[in-house]
């Protein structure tokens, strides 16, 4: 999916919970952007660029820089709530999606090859936004950090673009190749 498309879909996805299934006996409630676009906690993003722009980024923009764990290894948090990101100086080759067939060792091949780097979202932040989900904050974060990348030709990967309900649909996967 082109990542244009994928933003805008992000921006227009209401906040409405639906049911989902993960096989024939279980059901359980989620967020239509977990089911349509793929938002869910530990969700990646794999960038090719310099680490430390990446972080002087963050830091001159929307984010608050919380801590550096390593050389490797940076946490913000998103300013207005909820969302926390791990920025990581190496590829996060562990975090893609999920399903291992032949096609998605293919995907996973060019993701360690494509990119250098990765930020990794997670919903764990005390404070939260008022009226917005989870799901929707983390949207918020998807959409600024595509938008930075295009402004400034990051090639970029959300891995995990796929939606619950698509999950082998890999032409779903955005790419983002200025």
């Amino acid at each position: 999916m082109k990542l244009e498309e994928y933003l805008e879909a992000l921006r227009n996805c209401p906040d409405e919970i639906v049911k989902f299934r993960d096989n024939p006996t279980s059901e359980r409630n989620l967020q239509l952007l977990t089911t349509e676009l793929g938002v869910y906690d530990n969700y990646p993003i794999f960038l090719n660029t310099d680490f430390n722009k990446v972080v002087e980024h963050l830091k001159k923009s929307n984010y608050r820089f919380v801590k550096k764990n390593t050389h490797d290894n940076y946490k913000f948090f998103y300013k207005p709530g909820t969302v926390e990101l791990q920025v990581l100086n190496f590829f996060p080759s562990g975090l893609a999606t999920y399903n291992f067939d032949e096609e998605m060792k293919k995907h996973n091949e060019r993701q360690n090859k494509d990119f250098n780097m990765g930020i990794v979202l997670h919903p764990y932040q005390e404070k939260k936004i008022k009226d917005v989900s989870q799901e929707r904050a983390i949207a918020l974060v998807i959409d600024d950090i595509g938008r930075y990348a295009q402004k400034k030709g990051i090639a970029l990967c959300f891995p995990n673009s796929i939606g619950w309900n698509y999950p082998k649909d890999y032409s779903k996967i955005v790419y983002y190749k200025p």
